[in-house]
């Protein structure tokens, strides 16, 4: 099995977590630039290619070396897959509710070129990059598809294999490493026809960004303290995924209460936008909401692994890590959609220390 799989989709692929911390950190000079989201949404293709690329690679050495250690680096894939594909997921998920404001948004951008030959060039495209956007939607929503079947593969392998990840059972459970290739591999075509659509999306570039309207002197306080409140929030949620770990299901009920108390601050947050933060940055702020949904589902797959006869201690090991490490990943991605708020920089940013540096 020769796999040489690259993710390359726009956040769709969610696959195994895209492993590399976070995914794109926009600065506040680029991420309001016209045709900014197509490159980066670029970027979060690359990124996830790599990622798929590692998971497979694992896949592909655990039937070649059917023992102990192969299995160690293929689990890891899985979980370090799961935690840093938030910002894929949630781009994805966005641009399938938020399409028809995506594309709205870039043919703005249109209107904003100085140079009126080049405006009157990109306008003569709009029809061509509705249809191009069009075919970008459906490959996305078919990678979506192909990558929850092929997630819950590689999670059932794992949990077929941890028990006693030996030679013998390794190459009993052939058949669910070659189908999780498979389904990888249908992700991987799917993706790839999505980074080729993006290839047709350049805008052409409209001179300054616009920054979003800042918040009024009265209003400016509460946000700041609003955002504080999420740092905090995350701060503490991260303390509970190094305690719940020997707790059991009192554990779970820890994290689970700290993780809403994270939505709620978030939220809280939110209504702190002036009418003009809030659309400026719509897409930002409901990619973070996404990625909160996307991170809760956690808890889910938590449950899933006890069904499926994980020990409550390996399943609750993997709940903290994808909390720590998709909480990491959420937090960069709020920070840098702060920065867009023209507030200036962020003041008290949490950092984590150096021996809480995330794996």
């Amino acid at each position: 099995m020769k796999i040489k799989m690259q993710f390359e989709t726009v956040g769709m692929a969610l696959l195994c977590l895209a492993l590399a911390a976070c995914a794109t950190n926009p600065s506040s000079t680029t991420a309001n630039r016209p045709g900014a989201r197509v490159a980066e949404y670029r970027e979060l293709v690359i990124f996830s290619r790599d990622a798929i690329r590692q998971s497979l690679l694992t896949l592909d050495q655990l039937a070649a070396k059917p023992d102990p250690r192969s299995f160690g680096a293929f689990a890891e894939s899985v979980r370090q897959l799961e935690a840093n594909s938030i910002s894929i997921r949630a781009r994805s998920q966005t641009m399938e509710a938020r399409g028809s404001v995506y594309f709205a948004e870039w043919t703005e951008h249109v209107k904003q070129i100085a140079d009126e030959a080049a405006r009157k060039a990109a306008e003569q495209r709009l029809a061509e990059l509705k249809q191009n956007f069009d075919d970008l939607l459906a490959s996305a929503h078919q990678a979506r598809q192909e990558f929850d079947t092929f997630l819950p593969d590689l999670r059932r392998l794992r949990a077929r294999l941890e028990q006693n990840p030996d030679p013998e059972t390794i190459i009993s459970a052939r058949g669910m490493i070659d189908e999780a290739e498979t389904s990888g591999r249908r992700v991987q075509e799917k993706l790839t026809d999505m980074l080729a659509e993006l290839e047709h999306l350049n805008l052409p570039k409209t001179g300054e960004p616009r920054v979003a309207s800042p918040a009024p002197a009265t209003g400016a306080e509460a946000q700041r303290q609003a955002r504080e409140a999420v740092h905090a929030r995350l701060r503490e949620l991260y303390a509970a995924t190094q305690n719940a770990r020997n707790y059991g299901d009192d554990g779970v009920r820890l994290l689970w209460q700290q993780f809403q108390a994270l939505r709620k601050s978030y939220e809280n947050f939110t209504a702190t936008l002036t009418t003009g933060q809030a659309a400026d940055h719509a897409n930002e702020w409901a990619e973070l909401g996404a990625g909160l949904d996307i991170l809760q589902q956690a808890f889910d797959n938590y449950r899933q692994d006890i069904t499926a006869g994980r020990t409550t201690a390996t399943a609750l090991s993997d709940l903290c890590r994808v909390l720590e490490q998709g909480g990491h990943v959420w937090l960069q991605n709020f920070n840098a959609a702060n920065l867009l708020l023209a507030q200036g920089p962020i003041q008290n940013t949490p950092r984590l220390a150096e021996n809480e540096v995330l794996p």
